[in-house]
């Protein structure tokens, strides 16, 4: 089952998202499942505790591996050795980048 889309207006997203899961459409529906599925676009209704405790907790893993990928992509200080090693290599590239040019430039 796809899900459908946001009708633009805040909150509603996640209703319609709730209203698609796999508890809510895990009953036998027959004839009327199309009809149910147009009614859950259409209609938001109030989410059930159980569904907000579990919205609640995928936000709780999602916030938790934000934090965790912010902290990974922190920038962090490099020791004396990795500047040193650092500058040999931006003063390679630059001495590459500049003979380069001179190369391309007299080929003109």
């Amino acid at each position: 089952m796809t899900t459908p889309k946001s009708h633009g207006q805040q909150g509603q997203h996640a209703i319609v998202l709730a209203r698609s899961s796999s508890n809510f459409m895990s009953e036998g529906r027959g004839d009327h499942d199309q009809a149910d599925r147009k009614m859950m676009i259409n209609e938001p209704r109030e989410l059930t505790p159980a569904e907000i405790e579990a919205l609640r907790e995928d936000m709780g893993r999602s916030i938790g591996w934000a934090q965790a990928e912010l902290k990974r992509r922190q920038v962090m200080e490099l020791s004396r050795d990795e500047l040193v090693e650092l500058r040999r290599d931006m003063a390679g590239s630059s001495a590459w980048i500049r003979a380069e040019l001179a190369a391309r430039k007299s080929r003109k």
